[in-house]
């Protein structure tokens, strides 16, 4: 099983940046995302929130699931997925840690993968390099888009 691992601070309330994640629906406001969050479902108590992200990898088209495991409001929000063809790769358990940092809020990433990464180390590194490279624009754009969707967010 591998982990890969990062982290970025958003000028924001923790509260502003918790609510954003809490609705997967947010995510398809970014470019980078992958995919589209489709048939997304928020539950009030963000328990039991589920969504499909569909997108296209090298012409073949992956289907993912997402359910909402563990949800600790402006802490912490615990995202297991399973997906067709990228199970291996991109599936497992997603945890977003909500920390205040300053004025803004510290948004810690962990992403636990089963799968090849257990099965044929070297190439599990390889993916989980990539996987941290190919993230830091999405990272960037997330940054900026959160801080913009805080200041204009009632």
């Amino acid at each position: 099983m591998g982990t890969t691992w990062q982290e970025v601070h958003i000028e924001a309330p923790v509260e502003k940046v918790f609510a954003f994640f809490a609705d997967p629906n947010n995510f398809n406001q970014l470019e980078g995302r992958g995919g589209d969050y489709v048939d997304v479902v928020v539950t009030p108590q963000g328990v039991g929130t589920h969504y499909r992200m569909v997108s296209r990898m090298a012409g073949v088209e992956v289907d993912i699931d997402g359910r909402y495991t563990e949800v600790v409001p402006n802490r912490r929000i615990v995202d297991d997925t399973r997906g067709s063809l990228a199970g291996d790769v991109l599936g497992g358990s997603f945890t977003y840690r909500f920390e205040p940092e300053g004025t803004g809020t510290r948004v810690v990433f962990d992403h636990t993968h089963p799968g090849v990464v257990s099965r044929l180390p070297l190439l599990g590194h390889v993916i989980e390099t990539q996987l941290a490279h190919s993230n830091q624009p999405v990272m960037d754009e997330l940054k900026a888009l959160l801080e913009r969707w805080a200041r204009d967010a009632p």
